[in-house]
């Protein structure tokens, strides 16, 4: 809605001249202003108006909240009251979706191409809806100034009787604007005279009713209709006015009658028209005086502050809301759509007030709760994901049919069935997911195509799988942790980057085995593991537990990558169940208190001739060693160019769990080459 600071200021006294303090107390009062053009009193604010707020849709509504604030006084525009009585085109109500209908006879006495006044240009002028003709200029001058749509037709036009009521199957209406009549919906509230519709209810008029420069006579309509009718009759026609903005979100119905008054006060002080009957009115509608109380000390301990009685009153009454003794408050009617309960009218306290001029304080908080175990392992295994360079996404837990085919799957494979929705709007939401494969693919060939080369995505999700055994008799469901890469496993550097491939990914879950004490295993690809298929037969593992088979890592299959158009780019993918991830550790090793002396060493050389494997030597060392010697290994050999020999070096290892002298190393040794020596010597095995 755009307003004018120079008219604004004709209903309320308190209106900052200046448009930046406008503006600023208007965003305080939780009118927001978009747009500020102009200077002075010139000044345009395009305001952004509560969807909850009907009464904000005009001058009187925005001024009363200004004046409520500044504690000035309100001056509303003169509408004289229009006596009641028999209409002078009959009126008929066969639809409850009608509140209240008046209809008021006109007759045109100077000519419809006149002026309604400079004041009345300028607020057309302002919001964009001068047209020249008085008739359709005044009915838009007193919904901006108070909030009441109202319409004019042309009296020749109507056959008959106006009747308020829905339309019926294969009825037709001439929507102003449009170049021939169309069918309605079945259902849309209408005003139709004997043989046709004259207007959507709330929302716009016809071409067969409405006026022209030529009119002479004129039945003006003011009416309240039921919000929510107004809105579905809208949006089945795809017509939005500034009519049905104000009637979808609530009108006062007490205003038709005003409304009216109004409109013919300014017709005959332009000299364009006078009234010729009194104000038609049909509609059982009555004012519910609905009585709201409020609890000072609830109102007090809401809004952070004391408020005595005296001030609570002062400033719900400054907003119209009727004091009724103590702290009862009667709604009045152009809030009866948005005042309910008590907490409506705290809200009216703090605006009153100020949001900004509240106490500020955080809410009582009382000791929380240590994470649980699972919640430490799962941000453990994030901390390690993150660390790796992996973003973490989010999808959806639907799919469209096509990805069983995108898939290479048919009747009968492993990844087949899915749980189906059978009311879906959108094809893309047709099945639950069964596998994380196809949405991680989507996710990869996205980034592709958006020039974002290296990918790297992980997301904790779940898939469902149909099974009527379940517990809730459709499917069960599984908690997955899956990663995808593509590209570079690190940014470009010197020497181009290493491909973030199926090892990249295999450190990276080692790391989180590590980080976790898992005792996770990497196996063979299991052939009954539904993704096996889809992944490439000699670049994937299987992940395992205590033997189980718990998730897949590996490189995508070619052909899944072409059918999501992956064409120039590798895809690596791994997935884990999430109570995997819970399982209990692995068990640190046991730790044993080091000797107080140190293992001694020591080198037996020997010449080996070309013939004879190092294995044969071994076994003939350790059985001739003591029980005390540890270890034996080789520890270097040498084979020369022009030689039949090599040089073969033993490492031996004798524990020190007691104190060895000299001499006992000694015959130890030699009772060893002596074991080689006696057994190969034969051959050409000497020491050396």
């Amino acid at each position: 809605m755009k307003i004018s600071v120079k008219v604004l200021s004709r209903y309320c006294a308190g209106t900052p001249s200046e448009p930046k303090a406008l503006r600023k107390l208007l965003d305080d009062l939780g009118l927001e202003v978009k747009r500020l053009d102009g200077q002075g009193a010139d000044a345009l604010l395009t305001l952004e108006l509560l969807a909850n707020r009907g009464d904000h849709h005009c001058y009187a509504g925005v001024a009363r909240e200004v004046a409520a604030r500044t504690k000035t006084a309100l001056a509303f525009p003169e509408a004289p009251a229009l006596p009641v009585g028999a209409p002078a085109v009959p009126l008929r109500i066969e639809s409850d979706k009608c509140l209240l209908y008046t209809a008021t006879p006109l007759r045109v006495t100077g000519g419809l191409k006149k002026s309604l006044g400079k004041d009345a240009e300028e607020l057309l002028g302002a919001a964009g809806l001068l047209t020249g003709n008085a008739a359709i200029d005044v009915t838009n001058l007193v919904n901006l100034e108070i909030g009441q749509p109202s319409h004019a037709f042309d009296a020749k036009k109507i056959q008959g009787g106006i009747t308020v009521r829905l339309s019926k199957a294969g009825e037709k209406g001439w929507l102003l604007f449009t170049p021939e009549p169309r069918e309605l919906p079945v259902g849309t509230l209408v005003i139709a005279d004997e043989v046709k519709v004259l207007a959507i209810a709330g929302v716009i008029g016809c071409e067969d009713s409405k006026i022209t420069d030529d009119t002479t006579e004129i039945v003006l309509e003011s009416a309240a209709f039921d919000p929510v009718t107004v809105r579905l009759g809208g949006r089945a026609l795809q017509t939005f006015t500034d009519a049905s903005a104000r009637f979808e979100r609530g009108s006062d119905p007490t205003l038709a009658a005003v409304a009216a008054g109004r409109i013919a006060h300014l017709l005959a002080q332009a000299g364009v028209a006078e009234v010729t009957g009194p104000l038609g009115v049909v509609g059982d509608w009555q004012d519910p005086k609905r009585v709201v109380s409020v609890r000072q000390s609830e109102l007090s301990a809401f809004l952070g502050r004391n408020f005595g009685e005296a001030e609570i009153v002062e400033r719900l009454t400054a907003y119209g809301f009727e004091h009724r003794g103590e702290l009862c408050f009667q709604v009045p009617p152009y809030r009866l759509w948005d005042v309910e309960s008590e907490e409506d009218l705290f809200e009216e306290v703090a605006r009153s007030v100020g949001f900004n001029d509240l106490p500020e304080g955080l809410p009582p908080v009382g000791l929380g709760a240590r994470p649980s175990r699972a919640e430490v392992l799962l941000g453990v295994a994030e901390n390690v994901l993150v660390s790796a360079g992996f973003y973490e996404v989010y999808t959806d837990g639907f799919y469209s049919r096509a990805i069983p085919s995108l898939l290479g799957q048919s009747e009968g494979s492993p990844l087949w069935a899915h749980v189906e929705t059978v009311n879906s709007l959108d094809n893309s939401f047709s099945l639950l997911k069964n596998n994380c494969l196809a949405q991680a693919l989507q996710a990869v060939a996205d980034n592709l195509n958006f020039k974002s080369q290296d990918v790297r995505l992980y997301e904790w999700t779940r898939t469902f799988h149909p099974d009527a055994k379940a517990a809730n008799g459709v499917c069960t469901e599984r908690d997955v942790l899956y990663g995808v890469c593509a590209g570079k496993e690190r940014p470009e550097s010197w020497d181009g980057g290493r491909t973030a491939d199926v090892f990249f990914l295999k450190g990276m879950l080692e790391e989180l085995k590590k980080a976790l004490d898992l005792p996770l295993e990497l196996g063979d690809p299991d052939p009954e593991y539904a993704l096996t298929s889809l992944l490439h037969p000699h670049r994937s593992l299987s992940l395992r537990i205590g033997g189980k088979n718990v998730g897949i890592v590996g490189e995508v299959a070619p052909q899944v990558l072409q059918a999501f158009g992956i064409k120039f780019a590798k895809a690596c993918y791994f997935e884990l169940s999430r109570d995997a991830l819970l399982a209990e550790p692995a068990g640190s090793p046991t730790f044993h208190m080091p000797p107080v002396m140190p293992d001694i060493d020591r080198m037996l050389n020997f010449a080996v001739p070309l013939g004879i494997s190092v294995r044969e030597i071994a076994p003939l060392l350790q059985a001739a060693a003591p029980a005390w010697l540890s270890r034996i290994s080789v520890a270097d050999v040498f084979a020369g160019n022009e030689t039949a020999k090599r040089a073969v070096a033993f490492k031996l290892l004798f524990n020190a769990t007691e104190a060895r002298t000299h001499e006992q190393l000694n015959e130890a040794c030699a009772s060893m080459v002596k074991s080689v020596v006696d057994t190969l010597g034969a051959r050409g095995v000497e020491q050396r």
